[in-house]
């Protein structure tokens, strides 16, 4: 009994042993199962391909061609002054702006008169005498060559300049009496008034600041990259000979409303701008405060500039969410036309504030993602969950 006891679980044990290596040994191994990849949702945008004309962005302020300061040319009293010089006010070319007392100068230019017209009757009475010298002189008839100082040259050459003297003395009588009116050189504006009515000024006194109203200017400043999109020709001197027609699109605010305006580029300045390294265009309006324009440009006004340049073919306009950096490298996440997600590498031409022109490298029926997606795989299916299709094959 007591061997029976010891000898049946031994047993029982190793028959236990032996099915249990039956069954390892004999059991089927474990086929590899593919992992579930499920469809990611996304976003897709068509586009097709489109001819884009590069537009340059810039800023910059209106500001007037020229600018001068109004300097009297003579010392006296202000006796006249135009009611348009006032700052902000516009006037004509030709208009008067400012009076001088003319008392003195009409005196002086009397005086002048006067002595042009002794210098006269001394020099025809010199002319004269000379001439009478010169008969007498011949009628002796000595045959010897006559002296200057018989035939009274020198008398007659110091009437002449003393009428020369005078004269010129008269035309600058009339100069300086000129000089107390003051006419408006070019239709302008005034910057600023520092002299007024009564008031007593000497040569040199400013009066007023004023500026012409006729053309206005503003300096865009471009990176010099940039100047590539634009029809400037390589290898020309800058100024204004370089450039083809460019023309440039400002947009400014007057209060709580929005205006645009059409200038052209007239001039590439030579040489960059110190401080930032980037060329300046310079664009022109003419007529700035004409009736028919949709408002008067005020100058000083600061405008944003969309400067018009060449044209590409067969480029895409793109998102710029939509370029994602792949690798040190950017690319499009494309949608083809089996629903799979993939890679295509982009090569901009130009970049715009929230768009990105690129060369066409999308294949018939891709579709660009425009949703931020997570982990993604090449060749992963894709449900779109919104799409648009611009109807010019642009954003």
């Amino acid at each position: 009994m007591k061997w029976n006891k010891v000898i049946f679980p031994l047993v029982f044990i190793g028959l236990g042993i032996a099915v249990a290596a039956l069954l390892i040994r004999f059991k089927e191994k474990p086929q590899p199962v593919q992992p579930e990849i499920r469809p990611v949702s996304v976003e897709a945008l068509e586009l097709a391909p489109t001819n884009h004309r590069f537009i340059v962005e810039s800023h910059g302020t209106i500001q007037p061609q020229r600018e001068i300061s109004l300097v009297v040319e003579v010392t006296g009293t202000i006796r006249y002054i135009n009611q348009a010089l006032e700052p902000g006010l516009t006037f004509k070319k030709g208009d008067t702006l400012i009076e001088i007392d003319q008392t003195d100068y009409q005196l002086a230019l009397t005086r002048a008169q006067a002595s042009l017209k002794q210098a006269e009757a001394n020099l025809a009475l010199e002319r004269a005498q000379a001439e009478i010298a010169r008969r007498e002189w011949d009628s002796l008839g000595t045959g010897r060559e006559s002296n200057a100082l018989v035939l009274r040259e020198p008398q007659l050459a110091e009437s002449e300049a003393r009428y020369q003297a005078a004269a010129a003395d008269v035309e600058l009588a009339r100069l300086n009496l000129s000089r107390c009116t003051i006419l408006a050189p070019f239709d302008g504006a005034v910057r600023s008034k520092l002299a007024d009515l009564g008031q007593y000024v000497r040569v040199g006194s400013q009066i007023a600041t004023i500026y012409g109203t006729d053309v206005y200017e503003v300096r865009l400043p471009v990176r010099v990259s940039d100047l590539r999109y634009l029809p400037i020709q390589v290898g020309v001197v800058p100024g204004a000979e370089a450039l083809g027609q460019v023309d440039v699109r400002l947009d400014g605010e007057i209060g709580n409303e929005s205006f645009r305006w059409i200038a052209n580029v007239v001039q590439l300045e030579t040489g960059l701008n110190e401080l930032t390294r980037m060329a300046t265009l310079v664009a022109r309006i003419s007529n700035p405060l004409r009736q028919d324009r949709m408002a008067p440009i005020p100058a000083g006004l600061f405008v944003k500039a969309y400067i018009a340049g060449l044209s590409a073919t067969n480029v895409l306009q793109v998102p710029r969410a939509a370029v994602r950096n792949l690798e040190n490298h950017q690319s499009l996440v494309v949608l083809d036309k089996d629903s799979r997600l993939q890679f295509r590498p982009v090569k901009p031409v130009q970049s715009l504030s929230d768009t990105l022109i690129i060369e066409n490298s999308l294949d018939d029926g891709d579709k660009v993602v425009t949703s931020t997606l997570g982990l993604i795989l090449p060749g992963q299916k894709a449900l779109i969950t919104g799409a648009d299709k611009p109807a010019d094959g642009s954003l």
